[in-house]
């Protein structure tokens, strides 16, 4: 974490930065609390190059994590997810919520198993990114990403 965005900063508990700086007012297209754009730090494919964060006052962040109340459970994509704020709070004293960790999945590239014709085959093991077949991350996830980042590596 290297930032918090707030319609209001009196919401947290603490008033410090010692867990990274409060962002308050800038809202995206949806009205939601959002990171400043300055700050939001990705890799251009057209220009093969990462964005100028240069004018961020905070330090740089490649993904954003949102809390939404629209969304009856989440979405996953390279720049970040989106999940739903009621499931989150439903779930919050549990030691795994399955959909914050298959939504962070996608971040990483992973791609959805929701069926034995999207499994990469058919005794593919069990998985937090195969529909309800693990509730947290597995040795097959850990496999996933090792060959999605072998793959990318020299891009960096």
């Amino acid at each position: 974490m290297v930032g918090w965005a707030a319609k209001d900063k009196s919401q947290f508990q603490w008033a410090d930065n010692s867990l990274g700086p409060f962002y308050e007012g800038s809202v995206g297209s949806d009205g939601a609390p959002q990171c400043p754009d300055e700050c939001y730090r990705f890799y251009d494919n057209v220009n093969n190059r990462w964005s100028d964060t240069s004018a961020c006052t905070g330090e740089p962040f490649d993904v954003s994590f949102w809390l939404k109340e629209d969304i009856p459970y989440g979405f996953g994509y390279d720049w970040g997810q989106e999940v739903s704020l009621n499931d989150t709070m439903n779930n919050l004293d549990e030691e795994n919520i399955l959909f914050i960790g298959h939504e962070i999945g996608h971040g990483f590239g992973l791609p959805d198993f929701y069926g034995l014709e999207t499994k990469p085959s058919k005794d593919f093991p069990n998985s937090i990114m195969m529909a309800y077949s693990s509730s947290t991350i597995t040795p097959s996830d850990g496999w996933m990403l090792r060959r999605i980042l072998d793959h990318v590596r020299d891009r960096y």
